[in-house]
């Protein structure tokens, strides 16, 4: 049974100011990672204050660009629902002279 997903106030905030097409790309990623949290994640090894919350992090290609996303997130003390605390992203322009090389 997947875990529920709950969303802390700047993660929501961070998935809304999404581009909608990618906004769907990160709904669809946060549903996989709910049916198996372990097996997709890794430790972060990111700031001080998130440095013990696994990561799950994956990659899109929209538009020429390669989109780059992190989520951050712990087991909530219910034990059945995953609390993500951020929503890390960044974007490129792939080379446009030989794209192929990148996927």
């Amino acid at each position: 049974m997947p875990y529920e997903i709950e969303l802390s106030p700047r993660a929501a905030e961070r998935l809304d100011a999404i581009d909608p097409i990618l906004r769907g790309v990160v709904v669809d990623h946060l549903y996989q990672l709910a049916e198996s949290p372990t097996t997709l994640s890794r430790p972060s090894g990111h700031s001080r204050r998130a440095a013990r919350l696994p990561a799950y992090d994956f990659d899109f290609i929209l538009h020429d660009e390669l989109h780059r996303f992190v989520i951050l997130f712990k087991y909530a003390a219910d034990e059945a629902t995953i609390w993500v605390y951020s929503i890390g992203y960044v974007h490129t322009d792939l080379p446009t002279d030989n794209c192929s090389s990148l996927i």
